[in-house]
């Protein structure tokens, strides 16, 4: 319920406004905007539209987003501008809409689609179409992807904005959103999102394309591989205190970023990497968290002073790994970055793996099940047990 106190001091009257437990004195100020689903928000709803208000409202000063309580179904990415803070409760979820299958095929011409279940989609998206899993193209086409706006949804039906392709869309081919939850592009800093669950819509009998694509975190500064940054590099996004599961992508990636964090989250349940520190990553820090049942653990792929401690990997394919990409030309890639402390457990491959030219790193005081695998020499290991 929103409300007003009166207070004086030295004969000034000040006027608060409250909002329950979720306003802040921060509020006064406009600094603090509060997304609900009770309608006592200063934008209220069930999916990413409020959210997306809430971040044009904070607009390029920057400011916190509070969150309220219950699932909040997310169709059209997130873009963060700097400054920005999300904030939610134990009990905030954001979901991303999951992936369907279409139940008949579709011929050229027709103007829609069935699928099996219409639920997390809407009219006015954009949707992209896959072929049935285990094929790379539509039959008799070299097209591998559809994309088309959904214009109205009728019972079981996308109606389309346009006419099916020439190659018709068959039986079991995957339809579902390309965007990633949360999005940092250019060169913005000081951004944070935390106490906030963030579900990836996965879903275990339907595959779909990941890495750059469906990620609870995408932070993509400016960059080329044969340039290295060529602009000034994303500063200080951190993820702290979240829960993040069923990605398709990474639950956190982040490439050309500096002085980035990952810090106290749960993220399980990951087709990718849980947590990548990709191209130009430096001084980043992957502190306190436990990743469960993904593709790696953490992954430095040409990051360097970059610190890995006090995790926990179980049952990832590889808890931490560090490698070159053969088509980056620059030095003092993939070094100086410390590996510490971390308890590795069940991985399918190698407790900790580090490629050729990654040198001069530090793996220390790590409890690792399984191997840890060094391609050169010139490397620390000291301190690190079996489990």
């Amino acid at each position: 319920m929103r409300g007003k106190m009166i207070v004086v001091l030295g004969g000034v009257i000040l006027v608060l406004l409250f909002l329950g437990t979720q306003r802040t004195l921060a509020d006064d100020d406009g600094s603090v905007i509060v997304v609900s689903q009770d309608g006592n928000g200063d934008f209220d709803g069930k999916d990413e539209k409020p959210i997306l208000a809430a971040i044009k409202k904070v607009g390029k000063q920057g400011g916190t987003i509070q969150i309220g309580p219950g699932e909040y179904l997310i169709r059209r990415g997130l873009r963060l501008p700097s400054g920005t803070t999300i904030r939610g409760t134990k009990q905030t979820v954001l979901k991303l809409a999951s992936p369907v299958i279409v139940t008949e095929a579709a011929k050229h011409g027709q103007d829609f689609i069935v699928v099996g279940d219409t639920s997390e989609l809407a009219a006015d998206t954009r949707i992209e179409i896959y072929p049935p899993a285990g094929m790379k193209t539509f039959p008799g086409s070299d097209e591998r992807t559809c994309t088309v706006e959904i214009r109205e949804i009728e019972q079981g039906k996308l109606i389309l904005s346009r006419h099916v392709p020439p190659h018709g869309i068959p039986e079991k081919s995957r339809v579902g959103y390309t965007s990633n939850m949360f999005f940092v592009l250019g060169s913005k800093k000081n951004i944070l999102l935390e106490n906030l669950v963030l579900d990836g819509g996965r879903k275990k009998d339907i595959s779909m394309p990941g890495h750059c694509q469906r990620c609870a975190l995408l932070a993509h500064g400016i960059w080329s591989y044969k340039e290295g940054p060529t602009a000034p590099p994303i500063e200080n996004v951190q993820v702290v205190d979240c829960h993040i599961r069923n990605c398709y992508g990474r639950a956190v990636a982040m490439y050309s970023v500096v002085r980035g964090k990952v810090a106290g989250c749960l993220i399980e349940d990951i087709d990718d990497d849980g947590i990548d520190l990709d191209h130009f990553c430096y001084h980043c820090e992957v502190t306190g968290n436990t990743v469960r049942r993904s593709h790696t653990g953490v992954t430095i792929n040409d990051g360097s002073y970059c610190t890995i401690k006090d995790n926990r990997f179980e049952n990832c394919t590889v808890g931490v790994s560090m490698w070159w990409w053969h088509h980056c030309p620059q030095e003092n890639l993939n070094v100086e970055n410390l590996i510490q402390n971390n308890v590795i457990s069940s991985p399918t491959r190698a407790g900790i793996s580090l490629g050729k030219k990654c040198v001069r790193n530090k793996i220390i005081g790590n409890v690792v099940e399984g191997k840890i695998n060094v391609a050169e020499s010139d490397n620390l290991l000291e301190g690190n047990t079996s489990q």
